[in-house]
């Protein structure tokens, strides 16, 4: 398998470029003109972004990617790799499943300090088909992102829809 930066592997950085883009994408249909590009894969963050802030005037954001996972099986599968033996346990509960954003999230903000580009946002992209949009809008109705340190939270949902975190 092809090694990609920092140890990430091939199949995994597409899989974060491809979440990156969706959100590119979402950002510049609602957006006239558009105002976002993506910028090159980098170390720490993930990416940058460029935005487009007046004529020819341009402010950089830094653009941290991760994932969300039903299990370690689907992530090895979905990241291109060999699925470690099932063990015949038993799926996640929904609510293990939803706290796996709030674990995600606390691990995203400790990293925080080691990143180079900021102002960053975060773009969480759900890969656990047992939860859906309306189920994440739903558990997201009542909180809170405010302590983050990322300037922005994005959450894609069904590999299309965006919620916009924080």
């Amino acid at each position: 398998m092809k090694k990609h930066r920092k140890g990430h592997d091939h199949q995994k950085w597409r899989i974060e470029a491809r979440a990156a883009r969706t959100l590119v994408e979402h950002l510049n249909r609602h957006e006239h003109p558009p105002r976002y590009q993506l910028g090159p894969h980098r170390e720490a963050p993930d990416y940058s972004l460029r935005v487009l802030t007046g004529i020819f005037a341009w402010h950089f954001v830094g653009l941290e990617v991760t994932h969300l996972y039903a299990s370690g099986q689907a992530a090895a599968k979905l990241n291109g790799s060999v699925p470690p033996p099932d063990r015949g346990l038993p799926a996640p509960t929904l609510d293990a499943r939803r706290a796996r954003l709030d674990a995600a999230i606390a691990d995203k903000n400790a990293k925080f300090a080691a990143y180079t580009l900021k102002p960053c946002w975060l773009l969480i992209c759900n890969a656990d088909a047992g939860i859906s949009a309306p189920m994440w809008r739903d558990y997201l109705a009542g909180r809170d992102f405010s302590d983050s340190p990322y300037a922005k939270i994005w959450l894609i949902a069904d590999g299309r829809h965006l919620i916009n975190i924080k």
